[in-house]
């Protein structure tokens, strides 16, 4: 009697499994290592709910995670620098034309002041060769002939409101080298010359400035050699 109390005691203490609870446990035993994701959805991959079917499998996914973000994030990197060899290659690409247009720009304007200076330099210097000392010009033989003083006038002083003055200078010309003494008459010459410049400036508008120019030099020099009393030498 006493040994039936003691083995009742005993069969109290352990736990009486179900054959439901049992089956849980079993399938808790063999899938420690799943993913159970949030509240039993699947959150992974595979055709097992998202979960991996062995350890080593996992292991292997996630092995491959990482080897694939390190990927990407290399090719992310081989893109930004190619972005950035590309900018910088346009930048010096812009930075070679800018220089390229700039010395153009300046060899051009350089060409440019060189041939104002030499356009400035070659009338200056036709300017000083008609202009000698100071005095005028001395008349060639085509404008007065040295052996007998007849004057060839330019087409400019040929019309009608120069023919009274031009046959006064023509008679004093050829009066003063046929006796050589042109210097006698250098004041009537100076005088009928002025008024003959005078004229000619009334109607400057009316005629281009390189005749009333290359008129005025002329009577200037007709005036000038009266001065001088030598006769024209070509």
């Amino acid at each position: 009697m006493r040994n039936l109390a003691l083995l009742l005691l005993a069969l109290s203490f352990i736990t009486v499994v179900s054959p439901a609870d049992a089956q849980v446990r079993r399938v808790n035993r063999g899938n420690w290592y799943r993913n159970p994701g949030i509240n039993g959805f699947n959150n992974g991959y595979g055709s097992y709910g998202g979960y991996s079917s062995t350890p080593v499998e996992g292991a292997q996914r996630g092995m491959a995670d990482v080897i694939r973000a390190k990927g990407e994030a290399a090719e992310a990197g081989t893109r930004a620098m190619n972005n950035y060899e590309d900018a910088r290659t346009k930048y010096i690409d812009n930075k070679m034309k800018f220089t390229e247009t700039y010395w153009a720009r300046k060899r051009l304007g350089e060409a440019e002041l060189k041939k104002d200076h030499d356009r400035k330099r070659e009338g200056r210097d036709a300017y000083l060769a008609t202009k000698g000392s100071g005095f005028p010009p001395r008349l060639s033989p085509a404008e007065l002939d040295p052996s007998t003083g007849k004057i060839y006038w330019p087409q400019a002083l040929m019309g009608d409101r120069y023919a009274e003055l031009r046959k006064q200078l023509d008679e004093l010309f050829q009066l003063g080298f046929h006796t050589r003494s042109l210097r006698q008459y250098d004041s009537q010459i100076s005088q009928i010359s002025r008024s003959m410049r005078s004229e000619l400036k009334k109607h400057i508008r009316n005629m281009p400035t390189n005749e009333y120019i290359a008129s005025r030099k002329f009577l200037d020099s007709l005036a000038y050699l009266a001065y001088e009393g030598r006769y024209p030498i070509g």
